[in-house]
């Protein structure tokens, strides 16, 4: 127990330490960048936009959230259990291939977004558009037959995947990820045309009786069941300048709702070497969270504040172990 306690308190401390003790200065007026600053080299395109197709080494360094496999034969109706929190209902006929109903055995690998560090380990961003979306989970499903078959979904059929919760909200929405998530976070979530795609409190047959949510959908691959944000507030562009030598060949920077599971990645702006993120509805509470690897070593600040489009946000990361980032995202 004492060494429980002595954990707990290192986590505590270290979360609060680079949210409230970091270097954090605001400024009211916005400046555009002075090119004959020598920095690291910002990573652009030709035309010299911010290059939002490369891989930094933020985004391979943390381990993936556990991906949990089972499997069903398509002879019958047949429930999938991954854990005690999520089941999926898959049907007979959901699936065929170039030949015609495929009735033998179904794999489906299953991978979840659940908390706020884990859509940071994962790279998966509430960004719609332009707009924010609270995620209550994001499920990626990949589903295969053993011997490789190609397998499709039929489109006459569906899927239901139930999740247990022990108070499921109202309002939920489907989205599908129409594109590939690129690692800034453009993934295209585009909402079901079916409204009632989420419905809390779900009984499906016999077989499943949980407390949550019952989501409906009509093909594998990533889905988010999330609350899209009010946007009848007035919102604006956080921004973020760092120190010259962290740019967007080496550093991620996140804008992270405190009273919300909201996570989204701030964008590069090559031209006035700075990271951004548009459309945080004003006085939103917000950690902006900054981690960076150059060479071996890692780069982490973070500061608590309210969202203000008329404010410039500058923080200097410090050297950090694995340790301790990983302990940061365990309390978001």
């Amino acid at each position: 127990m004492k060494t429980l306690q002595h954990i707990i308190y290192l986590c505590s401390f270290s979360l609060l330490w680079f949210l409230q003790s970091c270097t954090k200065e605001i400024s009211e007026e916005f400046v555009a960048y002075n090119n004959n600053t020598s920095d690291t080299a910002w990573l652009t395109t030709s035309n010299g936009v911010a290059d939002m197709s490369v891989t930094i080494p933020v985004d391979t360094m943390f381990k993936r959230t556990q991906i949990i496999t089972d499997s069903v034969r398509l002879n019958t109706n047949d429930v999938m259990s991954f854990n005690n929190s999520v089941k999926l209902f898959v049907r007979s006929n959901s699936v065929f291939t170039n030949q015609g109903p495929y009735y033998g055995t179904l794999m489906v690998d299953l991978n979840i977004t659940s908390t706020k560090g884990d859509h940071i380990r994962n790279n998966r961003f509430n960004n719609v558009g332009d707009l924010p979306i609270e995620a209550m989970s994001i499920f990626s499903l990949r589903g295969y037959a053993p011997n490789n078959v190609a397998l499709f979904v039929n489109n006459n059929s569906r899927f239901d995947l139930v999740h247990k919760l022990p108070q499921p909200q109202s309002g939920l929405k489907l989205y599908y990820a129409e594109s590939a998530a690129n690692n800034w976070g453009s993934t295209a979530w585009v909402p079901s045309a079916d409204t009632n795609a989420v419905v809390p409190t779900p009984i499906l047959g016999t077989t499943i009786t949980d407390t949550g949510y019952n989501v409906a959908f009509k093909r594998l691959g990533t889905i988010m069941i999330g609350k899209p944000i009010d946007t009848t507030q007035q919102h604006g562009r956080v921004n973020l300048i760092l120190p010259p030598n962290y740019t967007n060949a080496n550093t991620a920077a996140y804008v992270i709702y405190q009273q919300r599971k909201v996570v989204l990645r701030m964008l590069p702006d090559a031209a006035n070497r700075l990271f951004y993120v548009n459309a945080v509805a004003n006085n939103t509470p917000i950690y902006v969270l900054v981690i960076s690897k150059r060479g071996n070593q890692l780069y982490m600040t973070g500061a608590q504040t309210l969202a203000n489009p008329t404010q410039i946000h500058r923080l200097t990361p410090q050297p950090v172990s694995r340790q301790q980032v990983e302990q940061l995202l365990d309390n978001l």
